[in-house]
């Protein structure tokens, strides 16, 4: 509502980017993917928050997203949903762990409410700034656990 009341008064170039999770090596907050992937390297099991299926974005895609969102002229409408075009649930992000060479068991906190999230249409970002994320869910936590091995502890 206020950049389409901005846009309205003030001939601006301006969109909102609305990004799914945002993942990847070097985030410092609390997140599922994270948390998964931290027990895997700790060979431990992932306590984790009930989740639907949701999807998700890798770092160095939201980056290639926010700067050709930021170089379009082609801007068609105000916001634009960033995401991997896969809804991936706790135990493909499970299987992309072991994939990578680090089995890990999910536990579920059952005591929570489950986080309920859904597709999003990538479609306009696609179309309007040539939106292509690259990197699905197992290069990601395969590139996450590579980065926490190799990390000094």
């Amino acid at each position: 509502m206020v950049l389409r009341g901005l846009w309205r008064a003030t001939p601006l170039d301006l969109c909102s980017l609305r990004f799914a999770g945002i993942y990847g090596p070097g985030r410092r907050t609390a997140f599922v993917i994270g948390a998964i992937v931290d027990a895997a390297v700790a060979r431990r099991p992932a306590r984790v928050e009930p989740v639907s299926d949701a999807p998700f974005l890798y770092i160095d895609d939201a980056a290639d997203a926010a700067i050709a969102a930021c170089l379009s002229d082609r801007w068609q409408q105000l916001h634009y949903f960033l995401a991997y075009p896969e809804q991936v649930s706790l135990a493909d992000m499970a299987a992309a762990a072991a994939a990578a060479g680090a089995p890990v068991k999910i536990e579920v906190d059952e005591s929570s409410k489950p986080s309920r999230r859904g597709p999003v249409d990538i479609g306009p970002a696609i179309r309007d700034f040539g939106f292509a994320p690259k990197i699905d869910h197992r290069a990601g936590i395969a590139r996450m656990i590579a980065a926490r091995r190799s990390s000094p502890s």
